[in-house]
């Protein structure tokens, strides 16, 4: 498998990672008769899907690309259950493993602590990679509801425990971590192993030293250091995903109306002037800025999942990859910095 041939020269557009629930599993039908599935990890570069992971016993999840887009952390479940049976043991682990893509190998591999029989967070295990690539910030499972979150070291044997919370968002100048706890947006000091819980919201990145906070009734940036909010955007709705321009001065989100089932994107400026907006009668999942011209979005299409580009100078829109069912198939560009 030639993945090095996939990544060498050329422009970046188009490129993307994603996992998809497509391929029949081993065994290919459970207990209960039903035919089973199992999330394989893909690249997506300019048309041509190559398949990276080949696990029918596994299932891959939430890909992180690290910022040279050279190596790829993900989350792997070690069961495929069949959930229509009569009886399901819940003794399955979840993993976390580094692919090298110019290699096509596994480098490294944790059992992640307290795993067994857990389920997978509704926004998926957060992962985020220091700027050097020989560490990251990852989600833990938790069967409390709250979370928890851990530094793992290449070079390194076990996780480190950190904090608790949901989401993991990294300040990459001063190493702090933005998450949720209990509702509200807060941020780990990593040298003095502090938290401070700002306000009510969900924590969906930085802006420079600022964190955005996003969830239900308002878009805002809030200063982790004076608590000063600044509100960007309070039409109503659910703020569910936001993405900056790598290396420009836009930023793009998402805003769901449950009332009437319709998403809509926005574009700002630098001082976060609205300067185009979109709106779908559909679920947004993620949006991410493919290239300095377009966005990439995970789309809810009926009973199955799409990803699809927009763009952003004609305003025409792709299907790229399409699901068979409404599984997991969150895109995300690879390289993000």
């Amino acid at each position: 498998m030639l993945v090095l041939a996939l990544l060498a020269g050329g422009a970046l557009a188009q490129e993307f990672l994603f996992v998809t629930s497509r391929l029949q599993a081993e065994p290919a039908v459970g207990p209960s008769g039903s035919q089973l599935y199992q999330n394989e990890l893909y690249l997506y570069r300019d048309g041509s899907q190559q398949r990276l992971t080949f696990t029918p016993t596994e299932s891959e999840w939430d890909p992180q690309p690290s910022p040279s887009g050279r190596l790829v952390a993900y989350v792997v479940n070690d069961s495929v259950v069949d959930w229509a049976a009569a009886s399901v043991t819940e003794d399955w682990q979840w993993h976390l493993r580094i692919l090298d893509l110019e290699t096509a190998e596994v480098i490294r591999e944790w059992l992640l602590p307290d795993s067994v029989g857990r389920t997978r967070y509704a926004g998926g295990f957060d992962i985020a990679w220091h700027p050097d690539e020989q560490s990251l910030v990852a989600q833990l499972p938790s069967g409390d509801g709250i979370g928890r979150i851990a530094r793992f070291d290449l070079g390194e044997g076990e996780p480190q425990l950190l904090t608790s919370g949901i989401g993991v968002h990294l300040d990459d100048e001063r190493g702090w971590i933005a998450t949720t706890m209990n509702g509200s947006v807060a941020v780990y000091n990593k040298l003095s192993g502090e938290v401070s819980t700002l306000s009510p919201g969900e924590t969906l990145g930085w802006v420079g030293t600022e964190v955005v906070s996003g969830g239900p009734d308002q878009l805002q940036l809030i200063d982790p250091v004076t608590a000063a909010i600044t509100v960007l955007d309070s039409e109503p709705g659910y703020y569910a995903s936001f993405s900056a321009e790598p290396g420009g001065g836009r930023y793009a989100w998402s805003r769901y109306v449950s009332d009437r089932d319709e998403t809509t994107i926005t574009i700002s400026d630098a001082q976060f002037n609205s300067s185009a907006t979109w709106t779908y009668s559909d679920y947004i999942d993620n949006v991410h800025w493919l290239d300095e011209n377009s966005l990439l979005l995970t789309v809810l299409l009926g009973e199955r999942m799409g990803i699809m580009q927009l763009d952003l100078r004609s305003g025409s829109e792709f299907v790229l990859v399409g699901s068979q069912f409404a599984d997991d198939m969150a895109a995300v560009p690879l390289r993000q910095r």
